[in-house]
């Protein structure tokens, strides 16, 4: 990939200002607890540091008559912490209190000095020739009455003889810093005011830039809000303007005086995990094919607890988790460092510029993490970072948003063209629409000329014919009367003498049905009695057979507890994988397919098993199997897939004494049994008639492997006993394991598929939503098989047990 030399630059740039930072050399230095500054002029040379070896008297609050009797002098470099210094053989904490004495020679030319302090995490009071200058928190000998306070101030004193002695008491029980951490600064009042007038400014300037620039991304955001890059950008550029108010020369303070010490620290802290978080969602929204999702969930879960145990803790617990801060810090910009490179490499929209920022900001994080450390004596750089990174990212969202409009613009474009040209087509079309319309008006006008004088010729010839019709009609319908009248009268006759011989006929069969019917009450009688006495007996064998079903089902289900004591619940993979799912459905109300779960060792042993039959032959049978499989695994040293399945064979078939009654040839069990290795990820299979289906995590290329069992049972069979196969197999992180019996593909399809699952489409539907969330599978292939039960009209039930494990490393 060609880079334009231009983004050199953007790595150049950063380098020279940490080497320049890094390279300013102390001019005065304190040796043996004095410094020498006669000969400095704070004109022309600038402001001197305090820095370099104090006298450090070590759990002592003494002031400097109380020094003059100390008769054993330590000393320590300043700037820097007490922690780990080792003093008179003995190795102190970050708790405690000590005095620290600086012996000051000054120049001659100046009679007034400013003394400058920045925030320092201890409580303090010092001294200038026993008069108290500056004082920050109250110091105290123990946890109770110490008060914190984190101040960057400064004060004048006049130089009253020739030789300064600047006697400074600290005491720390909060923090895990101890000691003075930052340079003490003295010079004229005059260099002191304006290089607090200089940093206040800059300090400023910077939390006002990052500010706006968070609301004009909010704004961004709220105009367009499916962009959720605009919100994560906004929400890391408020929490690093946060930040910047509590570090550095301490602007929170100017802008809330009487602040809680407490929440600054927890402030400081928590903005920390959150500005971390959100550049993190920022870039992983801008190249979600680049970052790993996972590395974002990782990165939310540890920021919320951090951030708890922040809130829910004390300073002298919270403040000791810096270092994993640091380290997860470093870590996710490495990470985020690759991904922006990857992106690059890819050309992703604005890839090269993010890449850019975040080296800058990694640089400027490594600085002020070695100063904050005290390891080098820089500045804070990371506002400088952030500064460019804004300008970066800034310009990389600008870029898109251009390149989103310039494509809006030429869709316009073009639809504008087609738009204007469809109108062009519509006119031409529609002139010549009005052409035809004239021409086909015309044409119909004529024809309506000729069929009107048709139609009044042909009216005088039908209304003549209409009015023979009419007259010759009449005739007839008075002919036709006079004919059916007569015969009317004739049929009335003949039925007047039927009817007089029917009613004879009817009261003679009256008669005869009176006395039949008064016979047939006398036998419906009885029958009614004979009924009542049928019904009583049925009622009485019914409850019989009722409290007889009761009993069996009692049984029944008193013996599917038993079987659900013996196999493990299904959370026992919830320790072991990623994520499992166990699909058991009995056909009846206890099932002959079952599961297993053990560890030995560093291996876990899961095992998916379907015995002969279902209901109570299948549960015994599969309660008998587990039982030997748990004495096999108790009794073997060492266990090998294949060899495994050969001893339980022959256990079942000597349980079963099928080396003696050939009748029970046809009991037994087929299996699919697994050994992972934890720590390898390397499987054992073996398998009788049952395959392994494990699917390869590649999300670009994913591949389907199955394994088939061998073609024999766990138990005696018509051929020849072979040994079983033992197949090893190297999974990596994220593969699916899939182990079933042949319940769910042997079930009647619904719909146009009235025929049986079967094995190759079931195993086209798992490729088909591997992807899927196992628990969402889950409930997929539920529906599925509950929908083929429901709609088949071959088979309306269930018609075999039904198991799948579905386990993801």
């Amino acid at each position: 990939m060609k880079i334009n030399k231009k983004y050199i630059l953007f790595f150049i740039i950063p380098l020279l200002i940490f080497s320049a930072c890094n390279s300013d050399k102390k001019i005065v230095v304190a040796k043996k607890g004095e410094i020498n500054f006669t000969n400095w002029n704070f004109d022309t040379d600038g402001i001197v540091k305090l820095d370099g070896e104090w006298e450090f008297y070590p759990n002592k609050l003494i002031n400097n008559k109380g020094i003059a009797t100390e008769k054993n002098i330590s000393y320590l470099e300043i700037p820097s912490s007490w922690k780990d210094v080792e003093i008179n053989n003995e190795k102190l904490n970050s708790f405690g209190y000590a005095t620290y004495k600086l012996k000051i020679i000054p120049n001659k030319q100046d009679s007034v000095y400013s003394i400058s302090i920045a925030r320092i995490d201890v409580a303090y009071k010092l001294w200038i020739n026993d008069k108290l200058i500056l004082q920050a928190g109250e110091i105290a000998k123990n946890k109770q009455d110490i008060k914190p306070e984190w101040l960057s101030q400064s004060a004048d004193f006049k130089i009253n003889s020739d030789t300064l002695i600047l006697i400074m008491q600290v005491a720390n029980y909060n923090h895990r810093k101890a000691g003075i951490t930052s340079s003490i600064k003295i010079s004229t009042p005059k260099n002191i005011e304006f290089k607090e007038k200089k940093q206040l400014s800059y300090d400023f300037f910077l939390l006002g830039l990052l500010l706006i620039m968070a609301i004009y991304h909010l704004g961004l955001f709220l105009l367009r809000r499916i962009d959720l890059s605009t919100i994560y950008f906004a929400l890391m550029l408020f929490f690093v303007a946060l930040h910047h108010t509590v570090v550095g020369d301490y602007l929170i303070k100017f802008l809330f005086p009487d602040i809680n010490w407490l929440i600054v620290v927890k402030i400081d802290f928590i903005a920390n995990y959150l500005r971390l978080l959100f550049f993190s969602l920022f870039i992983w929204f801008m190249f979600k094919k680049d970052v790993n999702i996972w590395y974002i969930r990782a990165l939310t879960g540890i920021s919320i607890v951090m951030i708890l145990l922040i809130i829910f803790t004390p300073p002298t617990i919270f403040t000791f988790t810096f270092i994993i801060f640091i380290i997860i810090l470093l870590l996710g910009f490495l990470y985020l460092v690759f991904a922006s490179f990857r992106a690059t490499i890819k050309k992703r929209d604005g890839a090269i510029y993010s890449l850019s920022g975040t080296l800058i900001l990694l640089l400027a994080l490594i600085n002020d993490w070695l100063y904050a450390s005290l390891v080098i004596n820089t500045l804070y750089l990371v506002p400088f970072a952030i500064f460019i990174f804004i300008l970066l990212q800034s310009f990389m969202i600008s870029l898109r948003f251009s390149k989103s409009f310039n494509r809006s613009e030429k869709l316009s474009n073009k639809l504008i063209n087609l738009t204007q040209t469809l109108e062009h087509k519509v006119q031409e079309r529609t002139s010549e629409i009005e052409q035809q319309k004239e021409e086909l008006q015309t044409q119909t006008f004529n024809l309506l000329e000729t069929n009107e004088q048709h139609q009044t010729t042909n009216e005088l010839l039908i209304f003549n014919k209409a009015e023979l019709e009419e007259t010759n009609e009449e005739l007839n319908q008075q002919k036709e009367e006079l004919r059916t009248a007569n015969e009317e009268l004739s049929q009335q006759t003949k039925e007047l003498n039927q009817q007089k011989e029917e009613l004879r006929t009817a009261n003679e069969e009256l008669s005869h049905q009176k006395e039949k019917f008064r016979l047939q009450a006398e036998n419906l009688q009885q029958i009614n009695h004979a009924a009542i006495e049928t019904h009583q007996i049925l009622e009485q064998q019914n409850a019989q057979i009722q409290t007889s079903n009761q009993k069996m089902t009692d049984s029944i289900q008193y013996a599917k507890r038993i079987q659900k004591a013996i196999i493990p619940p299904p959370d026992i993979f919830a320790d072991y994988f990623q994520e499992y799912f166990v699909l058991l459905k009995p056909k009846d109300i206890v099932s002959g397919d079952f599961y297993f779960f053990e560890e030995v060792n560093d291996n876990i042993i899961f095992i998916a098993a379907d015995c002969t039959g279902h209901g109570v032959p299948g549960g015994f049978m599969s309660m008998l199997s587990m039982t030997l499989i748990i004495d096999i695994i108790k009794n073997s040293k060492t266990i090998i897939a294949g060899e495994f399945l050969n001893q339980l064979r022959n256990e079942i078939i000597i349980s079963l004494n099928q080396q003696i009654d050939n009748t029970m040839l046809s009991d037994g069990l087929d299996i699919a049994f697994c050994m992972l290795n934890r720590k390898t990820k390397e499987l054992q299979f073996s398998g009788a008639y049952h395959p392994l289906v494990y699917i390869e995590s590649d999300i670009e290329n994913p591949k389907m492997h199955v394994i088939k069992g061998d073609r024999m049972p766990i138990g005696k069979y018509r051929g020849a006993n072979k040994l079983f196969t033992t197949h090893n197999i190297q999974l990596k992180a994220n593969d699916i394991i899939y182990l079933y019996s042949d319940g769910f593909q042997d079930q009647y399809g619904a719909g146009r598929h009235r025929g049986k699952f079967l094995s190759r489409k079931f195993r086209e539907l798992l490729f088909q939503i591997h992807q899927d969330k196992l628990f969402d599978q889950k409930e997929l292939l539920i529906n599925i098989l509950e929908t083929n039960i429901e709609e088949n009209e071959r088979a309306n039930q269930q018609t075999d047990d039904v198991l799948i494990l579905g386990l993801k490393i």
